[in-house]
């Protein structure tokens, strides 16, 4: 059997979503979350542009030639722009605030890839 024991301070005031399950408090997570107080950190809205994904608008689809459009899926090491789809200069245009540039790093947070981080290299 594994458990952990936890301060009820820590339960009830540095615990802001107030969770008390079993998975919460892991060991294994206990312990990442004690690594992380040792270094210095901050939030990655803090220190960088945080913009959110688009997917494509409802009627719209791919085509055979134009822009690559990367996907979550696309997004290993380095953004795969070979193999990605591709969107229409015009639809390009109305996605403009989701466009990426060279050494964007991309972090998925939808789908079966999520926290997979890659970098523009294109």
């Amino acid at each position: 059997m594994q458990y952990s024991i936890v301060k009820y301070k820590r339960v009830i005031e540095e615990n802001s979503d107030l969770r008390i399950d079993g998975e919460y408090f892991k060991p294994s997570f206990l312990e990442g979350d004690s690594q992380l107080t040792k270094v210095r950190c901050d939030l990655l809205d803090n220190i960088a542009d945080v913009r959110g994904g688009k997917r494509l608008p409802l009627g719209e689809s791919f085509s055979d030639e134009g822009i690559p459009y990367i996907r979550a899926e696309d997004i290993r090491a380095f953004a795969d722009h070979i193999h990605a789809p591709h969107i229409s200069i015009e639809l390009h245009k109305v996605l403009r605030r989701y466009q990426t540039t060279y050494n964007d790093v991309l972090v998925t947070i939808v789908g079966n890839s999520v926290g997979d981080v890659g970098i523009v290299k294109f």
